[in-house]
């Protein structure tokens, strides 16, 4: 946590600014509601709102995960790693800027998640649609997977080139399987307009399992390959493989079944 600590009071200048902006390019790009004069169409509903919430995603977790590699790389540069001892491991300090990284993106997605909540609050936003707790938590675990894919890319491709190419892979990553509804990985999806519907939760459920096993497997491998030969330990392939498993059971079953509805009828 010292670590972490650290690169908090070194990056937050930075990082904090870029992610609040990211944020709220989102959260402001929804269409007004003219008939009550409201800027946001969000603040007359609670699951509109909170699906715009997370789905800020579509920008917040590329960003997030092209900031790791960019400050990985100007902090901690291969020769730098390729200069120190075999009994020290580069993926200490990548761990630490990444923890760094998700906590301000965490604090960015708590903050914008008071401010949202106080206007719906005010507007006496409807209701009926919220899918608690789940809807709280898909956003920040599929933050969290995108940085320990930044915090790989820094590791694996320690190169200027990574931080575009996270960028807009992650940016991208939705358009696969975009009409489905399929667990998802990285962002999540936004209504764009008020829903006649709640999310259905075992897709919240199953989106946010899939983030949080994908976000394991992802470390583990960023502690197997950020260690020297000689001292890695077989413990952490095999954590990355069980976890690729573990990702595949969570997302075959709605492709079995060929999921394409992420909401249902209000009860």
């Amino acid at each position: 946590m010292a670590g972490v600590s650290l690169w908090l009071r070194v990056s937050w200048r930075y990082v904090l600014p870029l992610l609040l902006v990211t944020q709220a390019l989102v959260m402001f790009n929804v269409q007004p509601d003219e008939e009550k004069g409201l800027p946001f169409g969000w603040l007359t509903d609670w699951s509109w709102m909170l699906s715009v919430w997370n789905g800020a995603t579509l920008l917040l977790s590329p960003v997030a995960a092209a900031a790791v590699v960019a400050i990985c790389l100007y902090s901690f540069s291969s020769d730098v790693q390729s200069g120190l001892p075999a009994q020290v491991s580069s993926w200490h300090p990548v761990a630490h800027i990444s923890g760094a990284v998700l906590v301000i993106g965490w604090l960015v997605q708590l903050i914008t998640l008071l401010v949202a909540s106080a206007g719906c609050l005010w507007v006496g936003a409807n209701a009926l649609g919220v899918t608690f707790p789940w809807q709280l938590f898909t956003g920040p675990a599929a933050l969290a997977a995108s940085v320990a894919l930044g915090a790989l890319a820094a590791i694996v491709i320690p190169h200027v080139w990574s931080v575009p190419g996270v960028l807009f892979s992650i940016f991208l990553a939705h358009r696969i399987f975009y009409w489905h509804g399929y667990p998802e990985l990285f962002t999540t999806e936004m209504a764009t307009a008020v829903v006649d519907g709640r999310p259905i939760p075992i897709h919240l459920v199953a989106t946010i399992a899939l983030n949080l096993v994908v976000m394991v497997g992802l470390c583990a491998s960023v502690i197997f390959i950020g260690t020297a030969r000689s001292f890695r330990s077989s413990t952490w392939l095999v954590v990355a493989v069980v976890s690729l498993v573990i990702s595949l059971a969570v997302f075959l079953p709605f492709v079995v079944i060929d999921a394409w509805d992420t909401y249902e009828p209000l009860p």
